[in-house]
């Protein structure tokens, strides 16, 4: 019995289970065939000619051709002005305008110099700016337009330049280039300048103005005068006989000395000749005194401490 029982438990069991995996498979089945006909209508999308992939192709291909004729246009464009260019420099043959303005004339204290405000036009080929240049010297004469005689370079078609200037004239040389080769030489007028000398004002004896250094007494050979110095040797008179020291008295007729002994002379030294006395020189010396009553610290005159040369320049042109 319970062997039958559980026999019939179990096909009941089965029957369920196989009808449920029965379902399953079912939708799977529908699934996969749903799938294909998406995949298939998507690759014929994609692969056909009216596909994206083709059109895409399509489309760089399209762009990569546009790319390649604006560029032959341009080609052709920049040829086209080329030519012109070319067509049209050979017959320039004038030579870049100049013209040239100077500001700076009048008097000044010192350095002298002009500024020179510099135009260059050319309608044709145009100003070739690296072949521009200047110099200023003290000769009119022409330079030429070998470039290597100019120093300076000229920055711009409109410029402005500082000219320094020396005494005398000066002359402003301008070269200017273009860019068919055309080159010219422009010379400016004289541009002249005149030194404003120096005057010295005050003199040796006052101290002030351009005379303030002082100038020292220095002793010269005048400024001593020539002394004799006698050491004369005088005979003197006795007078009297002193009893108490058993000697002579001596007197002198010269100076009024006197003394008891045994010498009949004594030496005396004076500054004026020896007259007669009594006495007779015996020695002479001769030897310089300063007399000038000055030193080296007396201030004999002053001398000029200015070292100006000029008051200014003048600049004409």
């Amino acid at each position: 019995m319970m062997k039958q029982k559980m026999k019939k438990i179990d096909r009941r069991k089965v029957k369920y289970e196989a009808q449920e995996k029965g379902i399953t498979i079912l939708a799977l089945v529908i699934t996969i065939i749903v799938l294909l006909i998406l995949a298939g209508i998507t690759i014929k999308t994609l692969s056909s000619d009216d596909g994206i992939i083709n059109k895409a192709k399509e489309a760089k291909l399209e762009y990569e051709n546009a790319a390649l004729l604006e560029q032959s246009e341009f080609n052709k464009i920049t040829n086209t002005i080329n030519t012109v260019k070319e067509e049209m420099i050979p017959k320039d043959k004038e030579a870049v305008e100049i013209t040239v303005s100077l500001s700076g004339a009048g008097t000044v204290a010192s350095d002298p110099k002009v500024t020179a405000s510099i135009e260059l036009r050319d309608s044709f080929s145009g100003v070739n700016l690296a072949k521009c240049k200047w110099i200023a010297n003290n000769s009119a004469d022409t330079l030429g337009t070998d470039g290597s005689k100019y120093t300076n370079t000229i920055s711009s078609e409109k410029s402005q330049i500082t000219i320094p200037l020396a005494v005398g004239s000066n002359y402003l040389h301008i070269l200017a280039t273009d860019n068919a080769g055309n080159a010219k030489e422009t010379i400016t007028q004289a541009i002249n300048v005149t030194q404003i000398n120096h005057v010295h004002t005050g003199n040796s004896s006052t101290n002030g103005d351009c005379y303030t250094t002082p100038v020292y007494h220095t002793h010269t050979d005048a400024c001593y005068k020539t002394v004799t110095t006698y050491d004369p040797h005088f005979f003197n008179r006795c007078w009297g006989y002193n009893a108490d020291t058993n000697e002579e008295h001596w007197s002198c007729a010269y100076c009024n000395a006197d003394w008891c002994g045994d010498a009949t002379a004594h030496d005396e030294s004076f500054y004026a000749d020896p007259w007669n006395t009594g006495g007779c020189p015996r020695r002479a010396h001769q030897s310089k005194k300063l007399s000038c009553g000055k030193t080296d610290q007396t201030v004999e005159s002053y001398a000029l401490s200015c070292t100006k040369v000029a008051d200014g320049y003048t600049i004409a042109y």
